[in-house]
């Protein structure tokens, strides 16, 4: 029963994260169409999905929570396990919230900051595939991933490369004949999506600290 109890559990994080990672490829897809020129109605579709995969993975982490309340895995475990998964589900929930505001609020991006917001969705795609094969490695290897930390650098160095693209854009911005209100504007919007990539770093950081205390 208990290793039944804990494969279980291992596979509801695995169907998590297939969540959360359908649910930001639908936003690149979203956003892609957005810059484009489409319309919310004609984004529509992508805007639903997005909304029905993060309600699925907010789903199937309340269902993981109740497989601990019933016992599955030590206590020390079951906090490291919450830890990653409440912060990969950070990720579905920023993508939600950032795909209501371009909708609900009509906004209206300038064109010139179409390529870096691009690249600054497309670094985080790789972010995101990057800690796929952390967690993979952490729940079933994690003795590889103490002795090679090259994948959780190469998710601070993405990150380092984001928040270079958004400084650059946010400077590109004020430099601009933009009004100021309008130039604040496009700063909120350029900071929400660096912020995805500043939370795939900081479940990076977690899990740094979690081989820590693993390392013997």
């Amino acid at each position: 029963m208990f290793m039944k109890k804990n494969k279980h559990i291992w596979e509801l994080v695995d169907i998590h994260y297939g969540f959360v990672t359908e649910c930001f490829l639908m936003f690149e897809k979203f956003v892609g169409d957005f810059l484009g020129g489409k319309s919310a109605e004609e984004c529509g579709d992508d805007f639903q999905m997005i909304f029905d995969l993060e309600a699925a993975a907010d789903k199937t982490r309340r269902e993981l929570v109740d497989a601990f309340l019933d016992g599955a895995l030590l206590p020390a475990t079951r906090s490291e396990i919450l830890n990653i998964v409440s912060g990969t589900d950070k990720i579905a929930n920023l993508c939600e919230d950032i795909a209501k505001q371009l909708v609900f609020e009509m906004v209206l991006l300038p064109e010139f900051l179409n390529e870096g917001l691009s690249e600054i969705i497309s670094i985080t795609k790789t972010q995101i595939e990057q800690l796929s094969r952390v967690i993979e490695l952490l729940f079933g290897n994690y003795n590889q991933l103490i002795k090679d930390k090259s994948l959780l650098r190469e998710l601070h160095k993405s990150e380092s490369r984001v928040d270079k693209i958004e400084m650059e854009l946010i400077k590109t911005v004020y430099a601009s004949g933009l009004a100021l209100a309008e130039k604040n504007h496009c700063k909120y919007f350029i900071s929400k999506f660096a912020d995805i990539s500043d939370l795939i770093e900081d479940i990076g950081d977690e899990i740094q600290v979690m081989l820590v205390f693993r390392k013997v």
